[in-house]
């Protein structure tokens, strides 16, 4: 899918141009990207402003990446204990597999929440419009937010769809939602930054309860 303002060629899927459709042109009410790039953003935009329901593939598809955020820094977690002499090598195995079902609960909540997030943004945006403008703004100076890039409005853009009855769609705040995750690790002229303080406790509430608890410890 892509918008009626995209081509074909600039969508750069040759292979499906025969059954791409425009997203104004969808008649369905909810989209779920099982895939990723399936649509391109501007597309997603145009669906969402047609009153389909929609986010965007890194949205839908979240907790893959989530799962596999959990998995890699738990397994530097265990690596760090066995290399310690805290966790027998032998024992690693078992530890790990014990942590499943936490980690899948940990991941179901963390994409719940971000749901709950959009949904929020959704129901007051026209409300939260003028929030939502001071954010983009200052991702454009400080955390390298290029609107063209990521299809978002500019202001005067947005305040006409306000005068609609509209304001930012659910795959814009997708990508706002997006930056204000990454911005926390940017520092100084887009410097990233890894050295900021952990806040007290926060480590420990990202582990399932068994390495959280030794971490405690």
């Amino acid at each position: 899918m892509k918008a009626g303002s995209e081509s074909n060629a600039s969508v750069g899927d040759k292979a499906n141009d025969a059954i791409r459709v425009n997203g104004r042109d969808l008649r369905v009410k909810v989209v779920g990207e099982g895939g990723n790039l399936g649509m391109t953003q501007r597309g997603r935009i145009e669906a969402a402003l047609q009153g389909v329901i929609l986010n965007t593939d890194a949205i839908d598809n979240s907790a893959g990446v989530d799962c596999s955020d959990h998995e890699v820094n738990i397994k530097i977690f265990v690596d760090r204990m066995v290399a310690a002499g805290k966790l027998p090598a032998a024992e690693r195995a078992d530890f790990l597999a014990s942590m499943t079902d936490e980690v899948g609960r940990l991941v179901l909540e963390d994409n719940i929440d971000q749901n709950i997030l959009l949904l929020n943004d959704r129901t007051r945006v026209a409300e939260w419009s003028p929030s939502y403008e001071r954010l983009m703004d200052w991702l454009e100076k400080s955390a390298d937010l290029k609107r063209e890039l990521e299809a978002l409005p500019t202001t005067e853009t947005l305040r006409e769809r306000l005068q609609q009855g509209q304001g930012l769609t659910s795959p814009e705040l997708s990508v706002l939602a997006a930056y204000a995750k990454i911005e926390p690790g940017i520092g100084p002229a887009g410097q990233r930054s890894c050295r900021r303080p952990v806040v007290p406790g926060h480590a420990a509430y990202l582990l399932p309860a068994p390495a959280a608890r030794t971490l405690r410890r």
